[in-house]
């Protein structure tokens, strides 16, 4: 018997990226995203085009900046030149959010830290500069130089 009515199969995935293409390839009926992929689904970011239906948000915006121990007395921002992120998604709120975050402190996300990206840390973070530039939002998160 169902619990609340309710006959799911919850399954573990990989990461992000992965959960973005099994639903694109419609291998699973529902999945829980971050707030922007199925923008960025619809946008057709990183792949085709794909019409997205959201039925829910749940994300009220509790990320947080986790520092490494050995980090643990750089707490001002503008100490943090050089330093690499491990960011879950390209188009996540905690990438526009850390962006935001260095470029209030004088730091430029694209040339002072390092960012990784999910599991092909990496990999994309060229591509996802340019496809980020594209989003109406980025004047919000870029300094104006780098529009």
């Amino acid at each position: 018997m169902p619990k609340y009515g309710l006959n799911v199969e919850v399954v573990k995935t990989a990461g992000w990226a992965v959960i973005r293409d099994k639903t694109i390839n419609k291998e699973y009926d529902a999945a829980h995203m971050l707030a922007p992929m199925p923008i960025a689904i619809s946008l057709g970011l990183g792949a085709n085009a794909i019409p997205f239906t959201v039925p829910a948000i749940e994300n009220i915006n509790g990320q947080g900046i986790t520092l490494a121990m050995k980090h643990k007395d750089r707490r001002n921002p503008a100490d943090w030149k050089g330093m690499k992120f491990a960011i879950p998604f390209d188009y996540s709120m905690h990438n526009y959010l850390l962006r935001y975050y260095l470029a209030e402190h004088g730091l430029d996300p694209d040339t002072d830290v390092q960012a990784a990206f999910g599991a092909a840390a990496g990999n994309g973070r060229q591509s996802a500069r340019r496809q980020y530039r594209r989003l109406p939002c980025a004047r919000q998160y870029l300094p104006a130089r780098d529009l």
